[in-house]
């Protein structure tokens, strides 16, 4: 009999051309046998493909020697993310489940998908990759990754965890570079797992990757990114924290938070939960001292309360809400004891579209008495699968009222960051006085532009005009 396979080529991005095998074999010859002709026909011509691509890089070694153990190695489970998904495909990225050994890209079907690798590069030059694979359900193929426009192939192979060369590259300039890994040919329904990249040459000398797993999440935390600070100076016994946020146009990425007022014992801001879906939110901790929950008072219309954990525990009150990105939003928070013992916390939100405040809801802590303490803002990514997109917020017209009622506008704050940024696990991170509008202070993470520029105090320009705001005709106001 003769039996076709149809292997769409990947020559060029734009190229639709389909490339025929014609393989003949014998009726009572076994399944497996024509599978593993299969198998090696697909590699044939993917091997075809390989070297037409690999005379775009700047190689000089394309060998099947295994790099040496003293190179970095850039664990895929730790520094990569699927930036684009071929249809019907589930690939994704293993960065935390297991040991160090399992983490990766998995479950890669389609090779139409890529898999972006960010590293680091302080000094420009050679740049020799040799990537470690595993092949899953023994199915073994062929692979492209490219840097720009120069493009390299290797075989993904039974390696026994060894990394197999794949070639070089030239780095031309210092910064963050993406590795693009795409999938060209495969005998099997997955594509071997992907695992780690060795990383050699002049260009890997002080090369700059996420290495330090964290013994609970792996790698979970730097794929989000790392979070940003403001700590605002403000006076004793403050009663209510005015804060606004801008978050720029196309900064709003899916899975950020823009957090406008936070405290000793909670915090608020607004949220891009999905494409589809925005929320404004409140979240009070439980009193982990003397392990008492918080219980809620009241909330708003439309309000959904819960309970979260994670990050520790408490209630969590949200509004879903259309806010958008390009657009100033404001948030009052209110902290005061009620005179019995214990705290309440009541949060609002403004929409400078709607005349009247939204009332968010309002908690109380039993068994505390406080103030409204340790007032800060901060910007971050709490979804690991999308911490390689840009977001940033401007925050700016802080006001801090005391119990007296009087008002002080915040002009000076603290900037700095999470473990993730301290470690250097991630560089592209930052804050500043915002260069078009210096009333306001500037925070952006992620997008893998390198900045890491924190650790400081930063002054805004005055807006010499307290907030026309009536507290106590606030709605829900106790």
């Amino acid at each position: 009999m003769a039996l076709q396979i149809r292997l769409k080529t990947v020559l060029e991005p734009t190229q639709k051309n389909e490339n025929i095998i014609q393989l003949k074999g014998d009726s009572m010859r076994s399944t497996a046998r024509t599978q593993t002709m299969i198998g090696v026909a697909i590699v044939s011509l993917a091997s075809v493909l390989c070297l037409s691509s690999a005379a775009q890089a700047q190689v000089t070694s394309n060998a099947s020697t295994n790099a040496t153990s003293s190179n970095p190695v850039v664990y895929l489970g730790g520094n990569s993310y699927v930036t684009r998904t071929g249809k019907n495909d589930s690939v994704s990225i293993n960065d935390s489940n297991g040991a160090l050994t399992d983490y990766g890209v998995i479950d890669w079907q389609s090779a139409n998908s890529v898999i972006s690798t960010f590293v680091y590069i302080a000094h420009p030059g050679r740049l020799h990759v040799a990537l470690n694979s595993v092949p899953e359900n023994g199915g073994i193929g062929k692979a492209e990754i490219s840097y720009e426009d120069q493009r390299l192939c290797v075989e993904l192979l039974p390696n026994k965890g060894k990394a197999v060369d794949v070639g070089d590259f030239m780095i031309r300039r210092t910064g963050y570079i993406e590795l693009k890994l795409k999938g060209i040919a495969k005998n099997s329904t997955y594509f071997p797992e992907a695992k780690s990249l060795e990383l050699s040459g002049p260009a890997s000398v002080g090369l700059g990757y996420a290495n330090i797993p964290d013994p609970q999440a792996g790698f979970y935390w730097s794929r989000r990114g790392a979070s940003v600070h403001l700590s605002y100076n403000q006076p004793d016994q403050t009663e209510y924290i005015f804060n606004e946020v801008q978050v720029p146009e196309h900064l709003d990425a899916e899975g950020s938070y823009f957090m406008m007022s936070g405290f000793g014992e909670g915090y608020a801001g607004i949220q891009v939960v999905s494409p589809s879906e925005r929320w404004i939110i409140f979240s009070i901790w439980d009193d982990p001292t003397n392990n008492i929950a918080v219980d809620l008072v009241s909330k708003g219309p439309n309000v959904i309360d819960d309970s979260f954990g994670g990050e520790g525990t408490g209630g969590q009150t949200h509004l879903v809400y259309p806010w958008k990105a390009g657009k100033k939003y404001a948030m009052i928070t209110r902290v005061h004891p009620d005179g019995k013992g214990n705290t309440l916390y009541s949060a609002w939100f403004k929409d400078p579209d709607v005349s009247k405040w939204t009332y968010i809801a309002t908690w109380i802590r039993t068994n505390t008495t406080t103030w409204l303490t340790s007032s800060y803002s901060f910007v971050e990514s709490f979804d690991d699968n999308n911490g390689y997109r840009s977001r940033a917020g401007n925050f700016g017209n802080t006001w801090a009222v005391t119990s007296q009622g009087n008002w002080q506008e915040l002009l000076t704050a603290y900037c700095d960051t999470d473990p993730t940024g301290d470690t250097k696990q991630r560089l592209d991170f930052g804050c500043g006085v915002n260069p078009k509008n210096t009333t306001q202070l500037t925070m952006w993470t992620g997008g893998f532009h390198a900045d890491g520029n924190v650790n400081k105090w930063l002054t805004r320009s005055s807006n010499q005009t307290k907030p026309p705001v009536q507290l106590n005709l606030l709605p829900g106001n106790y």
